[in-house]
């Protein structure tokens, strides 16, 4: 394939996966916050609603990642919408928990299993992961809860 369309081919996937994350979405102001380039929490741009998968796990944190450890032993990237989770070091909080490391975790949203997060989804450098999970938002009136 010459490299013309394989140009053409990455771009397509690209703006495939990017419709698919936010295609049909309800956007929270947060949606609108620019993508953070530091810290140990994954974040993604535009947020979607409409993802029904679950990762359910034992939150997980380094000083470099944030992540959750499945009953499998699995790592699964958690990757929020920008603006609906923060971290103080010790404490994970999203528009719908607050769950210390090493506490049980439930995220919905989907999984990412081939590789494509995109070029404006931020990861953490220090992260290994063995699958991705794009978490869904929040809608608008959901508040912490422990």
């Amino acid at each position: 394939m010459n490299v013309a369309l394989r140009r053409g081919a990455l771009v397509a996937a690209v703006l495939l996966v990017g419709g698919i994350l936010t295609g049909c979405s309800a956007f929270s102001a947060a949606g609108d916050e620019e993508v953070p380039d530091s810290g140990p929490v994954a974040f993604y741009p535009k947020a979607s609603s409409d993802l029904t998968d679950t990762a359910t796990g034992t939150l997980t944190a380094t000083a470099d990642c944030v992540s959750v450890t499945a009953e499998d032993g699995s790592s699964v990237l958690p990757v929020f919408p920008v603006g609906q989770a923060t971290w103080d070091g010790a404490t994970l909080t999203t528009a719908t928990q607050t769950v210390a490391a090493g506490g049980e975790i439930d995220l919905r949203g989907g999984y990412v299993d081939n590789g494509l997060i995109g070029p404006v989804t931020y990861v953490p450098a220090g992260c290994t992961y063995d699958r991705i999970f794009f978490v869904a938002a929040a809608k608008a009136s959901a508040s912490p809860s422990n």
